[in-house]
């Protein structure tokens, strides 16, 4: 580690490996508290590169058909993003910490903790107030939490990107998680569950999970609704909400801690004015000593998850969408730490290989299937420290749907 003169806030440690082609600046810093910071310093060969891909692009698709269902604004365009798009700056932070910490009484502890720091700080107390300010720039933000990791992230305006980080900021310095704003998030968090019961994906997470060793933490609610956070109890409301008040905070000052966070801001800014920004604005996050890890210790009984006889069944499931798939699913261990040589990847693109002698030209010849994905998801249902899941789907023809178990034979044979 380099290090500065021991009055510094932060100490610099080694740039990450760099592409020849990629133009950007880096330098990587951190803090005094513990929280670790990349800094992108966007040059102006980078944007000039990144102007000339998009107005290619545009003029590439100038005569295309818009897709039915795309998305598009109201703001009169030919079709191409504005220029300003690629000044854009930009900053993401990530906590270690997940829906496998969520308390067995309490699903999707973490989940509504990710919502309520939204409502509101003492520098900032407006609800919403970060929100507001973000979308009164053209800008966006967004939270999400996953199995091990909640991150929020924001896009803005160069000119106000230091107010905007100070407003961030104040998400892990001093959110006042007010407990009258309780019942209004319980009702968002409702809303998206209601929403992901009719996505087959998630659907099929879900089911996934019910199969794994029933004290492993994958098999728990992480998504939460109105009932599992206490927003539907009655007489008992008021003493329910004094609970799960008290353990929502309790939960922030165990896990969001600076020692657990990492944060990746990229502006057309100087790396020097990038990290002043950082420095001032992070600086105050709480520090401690968080949990040595986000999840129980891997014992024995924990280490294959999946090695049960509820996983290695086959499951006929009813689809929300009009389609037809075989998927199999091999649970692995996790590949985490094998991130530089992606074996998985490396598998995914042999096995999905469409030439001669390949699975889906043989399913295809036989009028079987339309197509074969083989992969994992970017996902913590999918990957994480106790496993990785490599799936097969293959996408079938009326007459593959008839022939679904010669289609399983061969797959199982490859």
């Amino acid at each position: 580690m380099l290090t500065n003169e021991d009055d510094k806030p932060f100490s610099i440690l080694p740039n990450p490996i760099q592409s020849e082609s990629d133009n950007k600046e880096y330098r990587v810093i951190k803090l005094k508290n513990g929280l670790t910071a990349l800094l992108i310093h966007q040059t102006h060969e980078e944007e000039e590169n990144a102007a000339n891909d998009e107005e290619s692009t545009t003029s590439s698709q100038a005569d295309e058909p818009m897709e039915e269902g795309s998305d598009s604004d109201d703001s009169g365009s030919d079709g191409g993003k504005d220029s300003s798009e690629t000044h854009q700056s930009a900053a993401s932070l990530t906590v270690g910490v997940g829906s496998f910490e969520d308390p067995d009484d309490l699903p999707g502890l973490a989940h509504f903790l990710e919502h309520m720091v939204f409502m509101g700080s003492e520098k900032y107390p407006q609800e919403n107030d970060f929100d507001a300010f973000i979308k009164k720039q053209g800008g966006e933000d967004n939270a999400s939490t996953d199995w091990e990791t909640t991150t929020f992230y924001f896009i803005s305006q160069p000119q106000s990107f230091k107010d905007s980080l100070d407003r961030f900021a104040q998400f892990f310095i001093s959110p006042l998680l007010k407990k009258e704003a309780m019942q209004r998030e319980r009702e968002a968090i409702e809303s998206e569950f209601n929403l992901n019961l009719a996505s087959d994906y998630n659907r099929k997470s879900q089911l996934l999970g019910s199969l794994a060793k029933k004290n492993h933490p994958v098999t728990k609610f992480a998504w939460g609704n109105i009932r599992s956070l206490g927003g539907k109890a009655g007489d008992e409301q008021e003493k329910m909400d004094s609970e799960v008040h008290a353990r929502l905070r309790q939960f922030r000052e165990k896990h969001y801690l600076a020692e657990a966070m990492t944060l990746a801001v990229q502006s057309t800014h100087s790396l020097d004015m990038l990290q002043e920004f950082v420095v001032e604005t992070f600086g105050a996050v709480p520090y401690g000593n968080p949990p040595k890890k986000t999840k129980p210790e891997i014992t024995p009984d924990l280490e294959a998850p999946f090695n049960t006889t509820e996983f290695n069944k086959i499951y006929y499931v009813a689809p929300v969408k009009d389609i037809q798939e075989v998927q199999l699913t091999w649970s692995l261990p996790s590949m985490l730490n094998k991130y530089k040589s992606k074996p998985e990847r490396y598998a995914s693109w042999v096995i999905g290989y469409e030439g001669k002698g390949s699975l889906i030209e043989y399913l295809r010849k036989k009028v079987w299937a339309l197509e074969l994905v083989a992969g994992s998801e970017d996902s913590g249902s999918d990957h994480n420290s106790y496993y990785l899941h490599f799936s097969l789907t293959v996408s079938l023809t009326e007459e593959g749907y008839k022939n679904i178990d010669k289609v399983q034979v061969k797959n199982n044979f490859f």
